[in-house]
């Protein structure tokens, strides 16, 4: 499910009333279709969501948007960076 629209406040932290209520997803990708710029840290549990559905996600700009978000967690120490090849790895394996 996309929820468009909903503003994120540049604080640690940010209530974000609309999804009030709403249960907890496997996984959470802010920034579908790369309108602004930001630094996403992916949790655990989005990440395992990752690997087991990469092939649902149709949309190439998202696709370059999580790449690069996990890029960054490698470069800033968050992410193993075996991790990040055997992703890309299994990324390239589906889109081939």
């Amino acid at each position: 499910m996309v929820y468009k629209g909903i503003e994120v406040k540049s604080d640690a932290r940010t209530r974000i009333t609309a999804l009030e209520g709403v249960p907890i997803p496997d996984g959470i990708i802010l920034n579908v279709g790369d309108w602004c710029y930001f630094k996403q840290v992916f949790d655990s549990k989005t990440i395992t969501c990752l690997e087991n559905h990469v092939q649902d996600i149709k949309e190439n700009i998202t696709k370059s948007v999580i790449q690069r978000d996990l890029y960054e967690m490698v470069r800033d120490g968050k992410f193993d960076p075996s991790k990040f090849i055997q992703f890309t790895t299994n990324w390239v394996s589906i889109i081939i």
